[in-house]
């Protein structure tokens, strides 16, 4: 049977697509959600595990808050990580973070909750919470109630819609030694200097060797793009932060190339 080149093409590009999509489902078996609620000037981030299946898991777990300051350009990090079980169809409450309300009216709060099973991500969840954009839902819930008061419910609190905004240019930091921190340093900066903002997040991962010596790993979502033995010398560091920047600019624009492959068809 004969298959012309270009059928070809279209058959390697949705089967590439195909395996990408398949390793990026996540929410489908367990789900990763962030319960978000304000209290006598703080915010409290609750994280949550709920089983949807019938079996038991093993998991492991990763909440995080960041936050930014976009007029000093600093920002802070709280991470909490641990291992737990779910029972089937279970839901429990993983881990709690309380902070305080905005500095100044630029400052913005990120919370993830990343759920792995057996180092595979399978369960994810994003906010970002800004006066910016807190202003902007009272807005448009102050313009609803004009056009139909009947419809609105005004107890509605405001987080309900911070699940439906998506974040991009996520670098996570899941190094564990002084140099291993420096490269994540490193890289962030070069991240942030040529505007990458992907929309997969970008793990930095440290893992232990033979000795003392540790291992880092760059994954674009489910997929390595970048593995070296760290070495306390930063100018190598430096250089491996420049060829893993490379190496991201490099998958994401692979990504881009393959859907835009399928979509042509």
């Amino acid at each position: 049977m004969f298959i012309s080149k270009k059928n070809l093409l279209f058959f390697s590009s949705f089967l590439l697509v195909s395996i990408s999509l398949a390793q990026q489902i996540t929410n489908r078996d367990v789900e990763a959600i962030i319960d978000t609620t304000s209290l006598d000037g703080v915010y409290i981030f609750k994280a949550i595990a709920n089983n949807k299946t019938q079996d038991y898991k093993s998991l492991s777990y990763n909440f995080s808050i960041i936050k930014n300051s976009k007029k000093t350009n600093n920002s802070s990090k709280n991470k909490q990580e641990d291992l737990f079980v779910l029972d089937p169809n279970q839901r429990i409450a993983l881990s709690t973070f309380t902070t305080n309300f905005f500095e100044d009216e630029n400052d913005e709060i990120i919370a993830f909750l990343l759920i792995y099973e057996k180092e595979k991500l399978i369960g994810k969840n994003r906010i970002v919470i800004s006066e910016e954009l807190l202003k902007l839902q009272q807005q448009n819930k102050v313009d609803k109630s004009e056009e139909d008061a009947d419809n609105v419910d005004k107890e509605q609190p405001i987080e309900a819609d911070y699940n439906s905004v998506e974040i991009t240019g996520l670098v996570l930091d899941e190094t564990k030694t002084k140099f291993g921190r420096e490269f994540y340093e490193f890289f962030s900066t070069l991240y942030n200097q040529n505007n990458i903002n992907g929309e997969l997040p970008v793990s930095i991962q440290e893992i232990f060797s033979l000795g003392r010596r540790t291992i880092i790993e760059v994954f674009v979502g489910d997929v390595i793009v970048n593995r070296f033995l760290v070495q306390p010398d930063v100018e190598y560091l430096n250089e491996n932060a420049e060829q893993t920047i490379y190496n991201v600019k490099k998958q994401f624009y692979r990504l881009k190339q393959t859907r835009d492959s399928l979509e042509e068809y």
